[in-house]
């Protein structure tokens, strides 16, 4: 949204919203995945650069995961 590539750890939130290299870049939840997925980032700046362009004609669609939280609203039993 803002034009940032992000890296994340694998999660299944970032598999909906990341696409690696297109728009940020997902490694394992492991300190020693981490710092080679920066390390390799960082000797390769033209990645992040890349990552930047691809962001600037990047269009998030929310409406798949909108209707998925709708539908758990509805059927979910909440009595407040």
């Amino acid at each position: 949204i803002v034009g940032v590539p992000v890296l994340a750890t694998r999660t299944s939130a970032s598999k909906l919203s990341i696409q690696n290299g297109i728009n940020g870049w997902e490694c394992e939840n492991n300190k020693e995945d981490l710092y080679n997925t920066m390390a390799h980032l960082l000797m390769n700046r033209g990645l992040i650069v890349e990552c930047q362009i691809n962001l600037k004609h990047f269009q998030y669609d929310n409406t798949d995961t909108l209707r998925r939280i709708n539908e758990i609203l509805l059927n979910t039993n909440l009595d407040i």
